[in-house]
């Protein structure tokens, strides 16, 4: 069973969040520390919220929303989903669909326009498109 749950920003979770990182971008290595520098010295202004879907208490997807600082505006998020390559075609970016929308709802950071819904419908759920657009992707809402 995949448990959703909010990244607690634990050693721990840092790690898994890096390996499923480096797993989805081979070609840019990431570390713990870049990841924590970067979440300790981003603008308090700005919001960054990530989530992890975890099986067999391992990460095997993220994603997180963001305020980008250099185009700011409050409701205008930054997007960016990752999901580990055995893992896909499972359903699992449905499951993220569902609680982003619902995310969006719940904090009132804006809600999803109606001319946006079938567009972040058809990224997540259409695996044709993902595996297209490479090993993750990223979008503005």
């Amino acid at each position: 069973m995949i448990k959703i749950k909010p990244f607690q920003y634990t050693e721990k979770e840092y790690q898994g969040l890096v390996a499923l990182n480096n797993v989805v971008y081979p070609d840019a290595i990431s570390t713990v520390s870049e990841y924590r520098y970067s979440d300790e010295n981003r603008n308090p202004k700005c919001v960054l919220q990530r989530y992890i879907f975890e099986k067999d208490e391992q990460i095997i997807a993220s994603y997180k929303y963001q305020h980008i600082i250099w185009s700011y505006h409050p409701q205008r998020l930054f997007v960016a989903v990752n999901v580990h390559p055995e893992h896909r075609n499972q359903g699992i970016g449905s499951m993220m669909y569902d609680h982003l929308a619902s995310e969006m709802q719940l904090f009132n950071l804006m809600r999803l326009p109606e001319r946006t819904k079938p567009i972040v419908f058809i990224l997540l759920k259409n695996e044709v498109l993902r595996k297209s657009c490479g090993k993750c992707f990223h979008f503005l809402i």
